[in-house]
This record gives structure tokens, C-alpha cells and sequence, in this order.
């Protein structure tokens, strides 16, 4: 049997070292097809105390935008030239790769290759996953480190040395630093190891997770005031809507299907989702028996890792109903990527050939099938990445032409189309002033409110405008603005507009 097992695991490496292979040549690595990539985009043309400053202004914390910093400034240094998307792109794969070499090494050694092999497959073919690793975003960072932090927590409750307790911190300090939901995800983390020392009365070990604590909270510290001033604007004003139950329904289901393009409107789509809850809850009940059977460390560990997603997913609902709307699926990928960690160990572990073949049938159909569907996806998110880069292109080299838009726009689209008449009332953003934008971006500043002025003595030009819904430019109410094309889930509308 555990000659099967291990078969099947140098399997499924396999197909997810083509999958990866796949992913690295993917159209998607090429163009840029969510509208927060723009934002990454213009946010890496910055120095690196301008970066901590616009971060401390956005409502994400730096690490990920300083690990792109560094990527680009070392090819610069090293003379390579490159197509700044494509690199930037490459830089959000390299987290997968690094979770195939963990996975071939490190839990092949302390687990089996079934391990390994599931581990790796379903962290590309389920979930986000996919399309995280091809996102100019902090996602696939944000997923590394929390999957490293619980990797190196087996090794804390199993070895508990020096060495596991600081890999262990590091990881969970890098996950802080990249996405506050692994902030939240650490927390129940280290609160779950609390009560399993707890149980134990081990005086030692609560001696290191105090330290270890410490050594935590004590790092973050000089982020803080802008992780305060991040949550009073969130507060304040924030874009995300409350969740209801179709959106919790969501975020349940996005264990395993990719929700980004996912409705359940038809038939096979309902089915997908019903098969993907079923599974969901026959693995939930195998691990609670396991545990039940044998309540030792090693079964503990791995209940850990299967309730951190469902525990994300509770704090962060408690927090949206509390303080204001805070979830997004995507916010959910790196404790799913924990969920299928443990999943796999447990797979691996199982010695009840009836019980191993139905769990591991239902992921591997699971699989298939999610995978499929992201796929699909992707395709579509090419196409209308295309057709937005041409219609952009257009606008940018029509030389007679002036672009209009807020501080928003220029932001999102300033790096984009940096090399035309570009026209905005941006006199400083993200707690960045006018004269240091002006370096970086080719851009032509007005007074508040001079949109109207501007279209009134450009007559004779076409004009466009990039404008944001929260955002709308006063160009006089007797000028009516042609639309072009709406950016999907934006929030931005590009209009043409022909004064006479």
C-alpha cells in the first residue's frame, strides 16, 4: 500500500510540475487583467521610502511591494532587460515554485511523496490558486509564508528547538507584513498551539510561545501607526459590501472552486458546488474521527490546519458584522492553502484503503473538475485583458488627443499610459506630493474641479476620460461623454468625448 501511495504522489508532482510549466508560459503572464495589477504597476515605479509611504496610505502593509522592488532594482543592476509586467508576473509564480521544492523535500522527508504530490496538485488546480500565482498581487507571497508558518509548527510541537520556534516566528512576521488576513490566520494559529500547550501543562514550551509571541507583536510595532490610520479610513469609507449568505455560500465553496468568474445559475455549476460541500465535510468528519481515535499531537496539528481557513472565514464575518465589511475571497487563499496542507497529511496517513480511495477520488474529481473551470476562466480574462491593453494603446497613441482623469485613474493608469497628453487634478496621492509624482509620471496638473475648463478650450481635440464611479468629473452639462469601454469590476469607465 504505501508503495501505491508513494506512486501516486510522484504522479501528481509530475503533472504539477507541467501544470507549472503551463502556468510560467500562460497568455495571462503577458498582460495585466485585474485592476488592482495597475495600481502594483505604477507603485514599483516608486523609491522604497515612497513605497512604505503609499502603502501606509493604502490599506495593505509593504512586504510584497518591496519584494517586487527588489526583484526589478536587482535586474536593473544586473543590466537584464525585461517587459516589467512579464517579470512582475514571474515574481508572483516563484512562491508555487518554492512550494514544489518544500513539498519534494521537506514534507516528502517527514511525510510520504503521497503528501507531497497531493500538496502540490491541489495547490495549483483548486482554489485561486492559479490565478493568484499569475496576479501582479501579494496573494501567493501572502500564501507561502502561512503555509511555511504551519510547516515549521509541526516541527514546534513535535521538536520544539530553537531552530523551529524562529523559523516558525519569521514566517509568521513575513505573512504579517504581506496581507493582514494571515495577520488574522496567525492569530488563530498561535491561539490554537496556546491551548495545546495548555492541554499539556507544558511549562517549557509556554515559556518559547510567549517569546515567541513577543517577538511577534514587538516586530510589528513600527507599523502599527499606519495600520491604525489604515483601519479609520476603512472605517470610515470602504468599497467592500456587507457579506450575505449567496456571498457567504461563496467563501465556503471557495475551498475549492475558483470564484472569481463562478456562478451557480447553472445546472453543472450547482453541482460543482453541492459536490464541492460534500467533500468539504466528509474530509472535515474522517479528520474529527481520526482525532477522536487518537487525540495525540500529530491529529491536533492537523485539525489546526483544517479549521484556520473555517476560523479566517468566522473572524473575518465576526469583524465585517462589527466593524465594517472586510472579506473577500481572495483575502481566504492562504488559509485554504493551509486546509489542503493538512488534508494531504492526513491523506497520506491514512492506512484504510476504502477510506483513502474515496477521500482521495473525490479530491482528484474535485480537482478536475475546478481546475477545469479556472481554465475557462482564464481564457475569458485574457480576452478582456487584450481588448482593454488595445483600447488603451489606441488612447495612448492618438497624439492629438488629451486623456482626463482623477488622482484614482492616473494612479491605477498613470504607468500605463505615463507617455501620453495625460491631464488630472492630482496635485498628490497616497501621501505623496505633485513635485515627486511629476518625476516618476508625464503628466499635466490642473485646479480642482478644472476638468470643464479644459474641455472648453481643447475643442478641437478628442478628448477621453478615465473615470471612476465613486469619482465623476464635472465636464459641463451640456457635453455628453461617449462610452468606450467599462473595465469589469473596477469601478472605472473609459468615455470619448467629441465637444462638438
Amino acid at each position: 500500500m504505501e508503495n501505491m501511495k508513494n506512486n501516486i504522489g510522484k504522479l501528481l508532482f509530475a503533472i504539477s510540475i507541467i501544470l507549472c510549466a503551463y502556468m510560467i508560459f500562460s497568455d495571462l503572464t503577458h498582460v495585466v487583467f485585474e485592476i488592482d495589477e495597475y495600481f502594483t504597476l505604477a507603485l514599483v515605479k516608486f523609491p522604497l521610502k515612497d513605497i512604505i509611504t503609499i502603502t501606509s496610505n493604502d490599506v495593505h502593509p509593504p512586504l510584497y511591494y518591496l519584494i517586487l522592488k527588489l526583484g526589478v532594482k536587482t535586474l536593473d543592476l544586473l543590466n537584464i532587460p525585461y517587459g516589467l509586467i512579464h517579470v512582475l508576473k514571474i515574481l508572483s509564480i516563484i512562491p508555487y515554485i518554492l512550494i514544489l521544492i518544500v513539498s519534494s523535500t521537506k514534507i516528502k522527508r517527514q511525510y510520504n511523496w503521497l503528501t507531497a504530490g497531493l500538496f502540490a496538485f491541489t495547490l495549483i488546480t483548486l482554489s485561486e490558486f492559479f490565478i493568484n500565482y499569475v496576479s501582479i498581487r501579494m496573494y501567493s507571497w501572502s500564501l507561502l509564508f502561512l503555509v511555511m508558518s504551519f510547516i515549521y509548527l509541526k516541527d514546534v510541537i513535535v521538536e520544539s528547538d530553537k531552530k523551529s520556534w524562529i523559523l516558525f516566528t519569521f514566517f509568521t512576521i513575513l505573512g504579517a507584513y504581506t496581507h493582514y488576513f494571515v495577520a488574522l490566520s496567525s492569530f488563530l494559529i498561535y491561539l490554537g498551539l496556546f491551548g495545546h500547550i495548555v492541554h499539556l501543562k507544558d511549562k517549557t514550551n509556554f515559556k518559547k510561545w510567549v517569546l515567541s509571541a513577543a517577538v511577534a507583536v514587538i516586530s510589528y510595532i513600527p507599523w502599527i501607526p499606519s495600520l491604525i490610520t489604515q483601519l479609520h479610513g476603512v472605517h470610515k469609507s470602504f468599497w467592500i459590501p456587507q457579506i450575505d449568505f449567496n456571498y457567504f455560500i461563496n467563501c465556503i465553496s471557495s475551498i475549492a472552486i475558483n470564484n472569481s468568474d463562478f456562478s451557480i445559475n447553472t445546472q453543472n455549476n450547482l453541482l460543482l458546488l453541492i459536490f464541492t460541500l460534500v467533500t468539504l465535510a466528509i474530509l472535515i468528519a474522517i479528520a474529527l474521527n481520526e482525532y477522536k481515535n487518537n487525540k495525540n499531537s500529530e491529529n491536533y496539528y492537523l485539525l489546526m490546519g483544517l479549521f484556520a481557513f473555517i476560523a479566517t472565514l468566522g473572524l473575518g464575518i465576526l469583524l465585517s458584522v462589527t466593524f465594517k465589511p472586510i472579506i473577500r475571497v481572495r483575502y481566504l487563499v492562504p488559509s485554504i492553502a493551509v486546509f489542503w496542507l493538512a488534508v494531504s497529511i492526513m491523506i497520506g496517513k491514512l492506512d484504510n484503503k476504502k477510506l483513502l480511495t474515496v477521500a482521495l477520488s473525490l479530491i482528484l474529481i474535485l480537482s478536475v473538475f475546478c481546475f477545469a473551470e479556472t481554465i475557462n476562466s482564464s481564457i475569458d480574462l485574457n480576452e478582456n485583458a487584450v481588448l482593454e491593453q488595445n483600447i488603451l494603446n489606441d488612447l495612448k497613441n492618438d497624439n492629438d488627443s488629451l486623456i482626463l482623469t482623477t488622482g484614482s485613474g492616473f494612479f491605477q493608469f498613470g504607468t500605463y499610459i505615463n507617455d501620453t497628453k495625460l491631464v488630472s487634478d492630482i496635485s498628490g496621492y497616497y501621501g505623496i506630493k505633485h513635485s515627486k509624482m511629476s518625476k516618476l509620471f508625464n503628466y499635466t496638473l490642473i485646479p480642482d474641479d478644472g476638468f470643464k475648463d479644459i474641455v472648453d478650450e481643447n475643442s478641437n481635440k478628442t478628448i477621453y476620460m478615465i473615470e471612476p464611479s465613486w469619482d465623476k468629473m464635472d465636464i459641463g452639462s451640456d457635453v455628453k461623454p461617449n462610452e468606450i469601454h467599462h473595465i469589469p469590476n473596477s469601478g472605472f469607465t473609459i468615455y470619448s468625448i467629441n465637444p462638438h
